[in-house]
């Protein structure tokens, strides 16, 4: 499946441009992109799956991966040093894992973990509960309001606004109502935590500058809680396990021993091998990348094949996280 999509240069090509469009649209609210948004506008979806192919299979036919906070971070989100299902647009993991992983991630995950900070500190957060209750509701009637933006969107924006960004996406401004009190009080609330007399002043670096610090200290903040909670959601759908959750250093070991498998980290979620673990349905065929010709011939119809012909195409790697208690 990796020859295929790397011989589908046309489709690749498609799905990389579709991605970055959206990364984009996403990152647009009045401010010059970052080094990091930069150099992922930089990279060549078709060179990056040329890399992934290159990197040397185990003896078990997987390949090894990485993980490391960004930069000289001790405390966030851990990422793949190198080539890895991790760094893929959903539509390309997608179509190289069908019948062989499933994806699981933790649902609304930086909103719950905000609440979660907020009440353990006794921070009211009216809106931000108003929005877990009835997301699904403010997302359809933010896409209404707003030339029709499609789910995906109208998400992005809600936890831009969350992390101190503005309320705009494609260079255009998103209207709402309640994404305005929102805003509000996500800054009042970043405040609250991460600010001088906050329980978690030391994630704000006092050479920090620009209004967004906090906001920035805060997203830090939820990225370490949400690296923490991957550790444990990793023992908590392994259905053999019954003990309570081992050391976070030593749940690796603790899970090859297990049924379950872990591929891949991604972010708010990971891979475990499985079309379908723990009483959860199979997940539905791929569909076809933008560009590509809906008819049997299509490259992406690889991915209907038979999954025990792409075990290469995965990345199994030790689940070896650390992050101090938030």
């Amino acid at each position: 499946m990796l020859d295929a999509l790397i011989a589908a240069t046309d489709v690749v090509t498609a799905v990389d441009r579709r991605h970055k469009a959206r990364l984009r649209a996403e990152w647009c609210d009045g401010t010059k992109h970052t080094p990091l948004q930069m150099a992922m506008l930089q990279r060549v979806l078709y060179d990056r799956l040329v890399a992934y192919k290159k990197i040397p299979l185990d003896a078990d036919g997987t390949r090894g991966v990485d993980y490391a906070f960004a930069g000289k971070s001790e405390y966030g989100r851990k990422f793949a040093t190198g080539p890895s299902l991790q760094n893929f647009p959903r539509d390309i993991r997608a179509i190289l894992t069908y019948g062989l992983l499933h994806d699981l991630d933790m649902a609304n995950a930086h909103m719950h973990i905000i609440q979660y900070l907020c009440r353990e500190y006794g921070i009211t957060c009216p809106q931000l509960d108003y929005y877990i209750e009835h997301r699904e509701e403010i997302l359809a009637r933010i896409g209404n309001a707003n030339d029709d933006m499609d789910r995906d969107a109208c998400k992005t924006v809600v936890l831009k606004v969350a992390c101190g960004g503005q309320a705009t996406y494609d260079n255009k401004d998103v209207v709402d109502v309640w994404l305005q009190r929102f805003k509000m009080e996500m800054v009042a609330t970043a405040r609250a935590l991460c600010g001088t007399k906050g329980p978690h002043a030391d994630l704000t670096p006092s050479s920090a500058k620009g209004g967004n610090r906090l906001s920035r200290a805060l997203s830090r903040l939820t990225c370490g809680v949400e690296n923490s909670a991957l550790g444990y959601a990793a023992t908590a759908v392994a259905p053999a396990l019954e003990d309570e959750a081992p050391a976070l250093e030593d749940e690796a070991s603790a899970l090859q021993e297990e049924a379950l498998q872990i591929s891949a980290l991604a972010f708010d979620g990971l891979m475990v091998y499985g079309d379908a673990i723990a009483g959860l349905p199979p997940a539905p065929p791929p569909p076809p990348p933008d560009g590509a010709a809906d008819d049997d011939d299509a490259p992406y119809a690889a991915a209907h094949f038979s999954s025990c012909a792409y075990a290469s195409a995965s990345d199994l790697q030790m689940l070896s996280i650390s992050s101090r208690d938030a």
